[in-house]
């Protein structure tokens, strides 16, 4: 028997196969009585029960409503601080000559801000998942999250993305940065769109991709009001779209 792509699928016809070559339960045999059949239906159910508890899990841990305030907080400060550093380059005519103290302040409210976002998304994602699934962690989110699937796409992608980062800087072209990581982001919530059928992935991942492309294009936009353009704009896009899927 060739083995199915699906591991659920994998899981059933292993039970099946279980149930049919079990002496006690065996269901090919006409011996079988109402009470083997009665239990035979509750342990198919329970499984099916389980394998769409699991499903489920994923699909709630991603529904856009619950990231609604934190991408339009995320959004909003991408937009914020990028024009600021933006501004303070023009200003002092580059980033070199900004003076340290001002680089130094930027960058800690920079760090603050991530800090606050990170818990705000934590404590609402954990509150709101809570409701359905009692009991549920933070490091449950995280390891419901990082299924089989979403491993095989996340980590090569972080990986190219990350000698695509090396290859530029060492080519002196840190200003294709920005369309990389627009480019990157684009292709996971793509991924993530189609595995959950949740079109605000699907219409952000477009936004970063066309984004993304058209700052390679153009090549005269300054990296950081290209940053705000594609992530901080598409992290308010996919608030805005969080009502559909």
């Amino acid at each position: 028997m060739t083995r199915p792509a699906n591991l659920d699928s994998y899981k059933v016809l292993y039970i099946a196969k279980y149930f049919i070559t079990t002496p006690e339960i065996n269901i090919m045999k006409p011996s079988i009585n109402q009470e083997q059949f009665d239990k035979l239906m509750q342990d198919i159910q329970a499984m099916k029960s389980v394998i769409h508890k699991n499903q489920g899990v994923l699909h709630n841990i991603l529904l856009p409503a619950h990231f609604k305030l934190v991408s339009y907080v995320w959004g909003i400060g991408i937009v914020l601080f990028s024009l600021a550093i933006y501004l303070m380059c023009e200003v002092y005519n580059g980033y070199d000559a900004i003076p340290g103290y001002m680089k130094t302040a930027f960058y800690i409210k920079l760090m603050v801000f991530a800090g606050i976002v990170f818990f705000l998304k934590r404590r609402v994602l954990v509150r709101s998942l809570q409701k359905d699934f009692p009991g549920i962690t933070f490091l449950g989110i995280i390891k419901d999250f990082f299924s089989f699937n979403i491993q095989h796409m996340y980590f090569p992608l972080a990986l190219l993305m990350l000698l695509i980062a090396y290859a530029l800087i060492r080519a002196g072209q840190p200003s294709y940065l920005v369309p990389a990581l627009s480019i990157y982001c684009g292709l996971f919530f793509n991924f993530i769109g189609s595995v959950t059928k949740l079109r605000p992935y699907l219409w952000s991942g477009y936004w970063y991709l066309s984004t993304g492309g058209m700052l390679i294009l153009a090549g005269f936009i300054p990296p950081m009001v290209g940053l705000a353009l594609s992530m901080g704009f598409g992290s308010i896009l996919f608030a805005l779209l969080q009502q559909e899927g």
